[in-house]
């Protein structure tokens, strides 16, 4: 079971020939801002690691 609270953020998709509706294009400034937070976390979180296993590395 998953967390019930959380969404998924899916941006929205610019229609052929069309363009986003000024509420689509604020939607996917928030779908960025949390895309770029998440993808810095994940990033810290394997260089913490590689960073790790070096200093065990060379502790051996």
């Amino acid at each position: 079971m998953g967390n019930r609270r959380s969404t998924c953020l899916i941006p929205h998709r610019r229609p052929a020939g069309g363009e986003l509706t000024d509420e689509q294009e604020t939607d996917n400034k928030v779908h960025r801002k949390a895309r770029a937070r998440v993808e810095r976390v994940l990033s810290r979180m394997k260089n913490w690691k590689i960073l790790r296993d070096v200093v065990r590395i060379v502790s051996s």
